[in-house]
């Protein structure tokens, strides 16, 4: 009896009954060689892969792990032969939830287990892991790296065995995978303390503050933007007592960076969460003491961890601004100040590991329920996986926040919290936790992006590095979600404040974009063109900046033009003209609602030409009937050369115009709207030059007065010759 089936990696099984097990053979498409053997249970429905047997070296091992041995011993075979070896993944257990059960008599499993729960952005979906991956089979993907120069004598086993990385995946879920490296000489276990309470963690955050402090002055501690203190600051008074306070001396403080999460509360975590807030009704109490027990659990726990740091004073948005008043004057004088308050404190901690403020920091860490040892698959010993900070920030919810990427880039010091592990980033290193206090993982040796760089270059970088690093802050920005639109400018307000003040001269902020800049800054592109079901008709931000477009939804920027074209900033008006010049600067450019520039306009398209379907004027191609979205189309202009058209599309946005026998110019436009009404024949769009290198599609509002509707990047030279450069209006 035997049945033939294949996965999508087109890795085909047979099977094969012998007594009351099925005995699966693999084989990869192209080659006659067999995978190792698969147990199932006899009744066939699942493989049945955690039995376990002590090996040689006694340890327990399972069949899943068995299994990969067999496979390794395959492809050393297969090399030493010259064979083709078995590629692809093999599957080893049928679930999460059967490794973990596994891992208790299983040391290999452990291991896995361990990396898998460790690559978990947030406590939540560690401790759901089992659940969440139901029924989603577990595959090992050995990944085997060679010299280019190998020797006969370099293909041995023990040369392999220093070379493998295993890479493990869980079906459906590629955001889990996680690769652990193996080496062929033992190594010590990782384990970490299972309990967030435990003294080690304390030591561990105390060393790396007091050695940035006093080591890293002329890297880290130049970053701090000045001796203040905040308008109000927490005295940490006892484990259970606080104090609200002003002081005029300078003292040491943390900061805290952490998720809110007010779309994700009930009715009764949103009371205790407005319990936990400072207001003109506590504000007196708070004056005197306030028990530890009003905050929230991760407030709670932030404090409990800053004391254990060995400092007496906390930063928290929420307790030491005012809340809730009408004018929100507290809020408006404290927000612009976020670049003195993140820049001066001793260090912030960034709260990766949870999604609500209801939610306890302090949690086991599960990754380390089960205590791992030094273990090895056929003499490959396994080592800790190396979940960077980069890889950890992708899949927290404090990346997916407004408000916090500025808290993370004001920062000189930050201390990331994550659900299994604590990572430490300044200016002069990355560093991760580790079970062995003398040996500190350098995170820097993989040429990760230090949160310090943007500090960095605006303490001694040059004017273009500066410029780069505000553009990529802003890409990132239009990318993350907060819960009121209206704190759009607010929540980068620290950002802008710093990079105003890194500039040696006058450049006025104008909503999101830079006076002395102004030409490149408006060439920003939308990632994906907004469908009209996304546009928020309630936003009065001006059309020519980022802000305009709806929450999480990004841009891009092209590389800066070394020829800057004609764009020339005359002046800006806001949108409350009663501004007094005692308000902040910022503050002020935040509420800019419109440009008056200089520079050179002139019609999309020729006057004569014709609207076409966007279809027709495709190259049929190949490559086009694959991807009818490509932002890169190619067109048959040469078939009519002498016809001028003009088309777009509806799936992409795309708008192109064609002069005869003239390079063809592409645009994007920044919304779906824009282009029906194209199509309908209801909007004429303009070309306003910005650079050499682009030029914003405008339609008219009113004799000069234009409204962006989208964007046209590397346009054929010449395109404005014999126009004359005029004043216009930007809304």
């Amino acid at each position: 009896m035997s049945e033939t089936w294949s996965d999508e990696d087109g890795v085909f099984y047979r099977l094969r009954q012998s007594s009351s097990v099925y005995i699966a053979h693999q084989a990869p498409r192209g080659t006659s060689y067999c995978w190792p053997t698969m147990w199932l249970s006899s009744k066939g429905k699942q493989p049945d892969y955690s039995k376990t047997k002590i090996g040689l070296d006694l340890q327990s091992i399972c069949r899943g792990c068995t299994q990969i041995e067999i496979l390794l011993d395959l492809h050393a075979e297969s090399r030493k032969k010259g064979t083709p070896s078995p590629t692809g993944r093999l599957p080893f257990h049928n679930d999460f939830a059967e490794i973990s059960e596994c891992a208790r008599r299983c040391h290999t499993c452990r291991v896995f287990r361990q990396a898998l729960l460790t690559r978990c952005g947030t406590t939540d979906e560690a401790d759901a892991l089992a659940v969440t991956t139901r029924h989603c089979p577990v595959y090992v993907r050995p990944v085997f790296n060679y010299q280019e120069d190998s020797t006969q004598e370099d293909t041995s086993v023990e040369r392999l065995e220093s070379n493998v990385v295993f890479k493990i995946e869980i079906l459906h879920h590629s955001d889990k995978a996680v690769l652990i490296p193996s080496s062929s000489t033992a190594n010590s276990s990782f384990n970490l303390p299972e309990n967030p309470n435990s003294p080690w963690i304390a030591r561990q955050i105390k060393s790396w503050v007091e050695a940035c402090h006093q080591d890293h002055r002329q890297s880290c501690a130049v970053l701090r933007w000045s001796s203040e203190n905040p308008t109000r600051l927490i005295r940490i008074v006892s484990e259970s007592e606080l104090q609200l306070c002003s002081i005029d001396e300078q003292v040491q403080y943390a900061a805290l960076s952490y998720c809110w999460g007010s779309q994700l509360l009930t009715e009764k975590d949103g009371e205790l969460l407005r319990g936990a807030m400072t207001t003109m009704e506590n504000l007196e109490q708070r004056y005197e003491s306030f028990s530890i027990s009003e905050l929230p659990a991760t407030l709670r726990d932030a404090i409990t961890i800053f004391r254990r740091a060995g400092l007496a004073y906390a930063w928290i948005d929420s307790v030491c601004i005012i809340q809730g008043q009408s004018d929100m004057s507290d809020f408006i004088r404290e927000a612009p100040r976020m670049h003195s308050y993140y820049g001066n404190a001793s260090f912030t901690l960034a709260v990766c590991s949870n999604s609500r403020a209801t939610e306890a920091l302090l949690s086991p860490r599960s990754a380390f329920s089960e205590v791992t040892q030094s273990c090895h698959l056929r003499g490959r010993y396994l080592l800790p996986p190396l979940v960077t900070l980069a890889e950890m920030l992708k899949s927290s919810p404090l990346t997916k926040r407004s408000w916090t990427l500025q808290e993370e880039h004001l920062s000189p010091r930050v201390l990331y919290w994550t659900p299994n592990r604590i990572y430490w980033s300044c200016a002069d290193a990355q560093l991760a936790e580790t079970a062995t206090p003398a040996v500190q993982p350098d995170l820097n040796d993989l040429n990760q992006d230090m949160p310090q760089t943007f500090l960095v270059a605006c303490h001694h970088g040059t004017a273009e590095t500066r410029h780069r690093g505000w553009l990529s802050l802003v890409t990132s920005y239009t990318l993350r979600d907060m819960s009121n639109p209206n704190d759009r400018f607010p929540a980068l307000s620290g950002l802008a404040s710093r990079y105003q003040s890194s500039c040696g001269q006058k450049n006025a902020y104008l909503s999101g974009l830079w006076e002395l800049t102004l030409a490149h800054d408006l060439s920003w592109r939308v990632a994906k063109f907004v469908p009209r079901d996304e546009v928020d008709s309630s936003q009065t931000f001006p059309s020519w900046s980022w802000a305009s477009l709806p929450l999480c939804h990004g841009i891009e920027y092209e590389a800066e033009s070394q020829n800057p074209g004609g764009l020339e900033f005359v002046s800006s008006w806001s949108y409350d003209t009663s501004e007094t010049d005692a308000i902040d600067d910022i503050y002020k450019g935040s509420r800019v609602a419109g440009l008056r520039v200089r520079a050179r306009l002139r019609p999309f398209w020729h006057e004569e030409a014709t609207l076409c379907p966007w279809d027709s004027i495709l190259e049929q191609n190949a490559n086009t009937q694959r991807d009818r979205s490509s932002m890169n189309p190619e067109f048959n202009f040469w078939i009519v050369p002498e016809l001028p058209v003009y088309s777009t599309d509806p799936h992409t946005g795309l708008i192109v115009a064609y002069e005869a026998r003239k390079k063809e110019t592409v645009g994007q436009l920044d919304y779906i709207s824009s282009v029906y009404r194209v199509l309908q024949g209801s909007l004429t769009i303009f070309a306003l030059e910005l650079t050499g290198r682009a030029f914003l599609l405008v339609e008219k509002i009113q004799d000069s007065r234009f409204r962006r509707v989208g964007i046209a990047q590397d346009y054929r030279s010449g395109f404005f010759d014999g126009v004359a450069v005029s004043d216009f209006q930007l809304v």
